[in-house]
């Protein structure tokens, strides 16, 4: 997908709470699976979570495959949280980044990601979970580092494995 090929991402008016609303900015993102894997959040189903009446704002992270594609979409959804409607219904936390092999990312998603990194609050990392793309949604024994601390980043707690 190209500059000019974005579209925003849509909107949704939604009445469920959550303790963190993970938006993925493209397919396959793992929206579902951070929901699956954190206690009281949810998927936004890649929409703006709204909320039906006036009040508090949604708690919301963005999270995208660590590819050329994912960050630019990161990095664009980040951009589009900053307007004057949307941040009135939601409070950007930050980006969640998940790599989609267990190969290396090349120099110029490392580029992206560095200018990703200026436009967000915090950026989050995360490791290949050898897995999860046959529907492991669990961790075997502890959660890696990287996970605990986005938790704690975040104050959200991991669910037990299933």
């Amino acid at each position: 997908m190209t500059t000019a090929d974005w579209q925003p991402l849509p909107r949704r008016v939604v009445r469920a709470q959550a303790n963190m609303w993970w938006l993925g900015v493209h397919a396959g993102a793992g929206e579902t699976t951070l929901a699956e894997l954190t206690a009281g959040t949810r998927a936004a189903d890649h929409a703006w979570p709204l909320r039906s009446v006036s009040g508090a704002s949604h708690d919301v992270t963005l999270v995208a495959r660590l590819t050329e594609e994912g960050v630019a979409a990161a990095h664009r959804a980040a951009l589009e949280a900053r307007g004057d409607e949307l941040s009135t219904h939601v409070r950007l936390h930050g980006v969640v980044l998940i790599p989609e092999r267990r190969e290396s990312r090349g120099a110029q998603v490392r580029l992206l990601e560095r200018q990703l990194g200026k436009v967000v609050s915090r950026l989050w990392v995360l490791p290949w979970m050898e897995g999860w793309q046959h529907g492991q949604r669990h961790f075997d024994g502890k959660a890696p580092a990287t996970y605990r601390q986005l938790c704690r980043d975040l104050a959200l707690d991991l669910r037990s494995a299933a």
